[in-house]
C-alpha cells in the first residue's frame, strides 16, 4: 500500500519527532547506502495497520494472532521560500 504523508517542520529534529509519532521509534537513515535523503521506519502492526496492544502482543507471542513487520520509506526534501517577484526581475 502506498500513501503520501506531507509533513513540514522548521528543523530536522522537529521533523523526526513528528515522524516518530506516526511511524515509530525505530528508523535507519540511508539503509541501502544509495539515497542520503531516504529514511526507513519499521514497526510491528496488527491487521488494522495500528501498533498492537499489550493483549495482541501476548496473543502473538503465544502464536494465536498474526502481526506484521511493516517498512515505511520516507524521502526527505528541504524546501526554501523564494521571492517570486525578485526572481522574475532578474530575467
Amino acid at each position: 500500500m502506498d500513501f503520501e504523508l506531507n509533513i513540514k517542520r522548521p528543523t530536522l529534529d522537529a521533523l523526526f519527532k513528528e515522524l516518530k509519532i506516526y511511524l515509530g521509534e525505530y528508523f535507519q537513515i540511508d539503509p541501502c547506502g544509495d539515497a542520503a535523503d531516504r529514511v526507513d521506519f519499521q514497526r510491528t502492526e496488527n491487521e488494522r495497520g495500528e501498533e498492537p496492544t499489550e493483549l495482541e502482543l501476548e496473543q502473538w507471542k503465544k502464536g494465536k494472532l498474526d502481526l506484521w513487520l511493516v517498512d515505511y520509506t520516507c524521502y526527505i526534501e528541504k524546501t526554501e521560500p523564494c521571492n517570486i517577484e525578485k526572481e522574475a526581475r532578474r530575467k
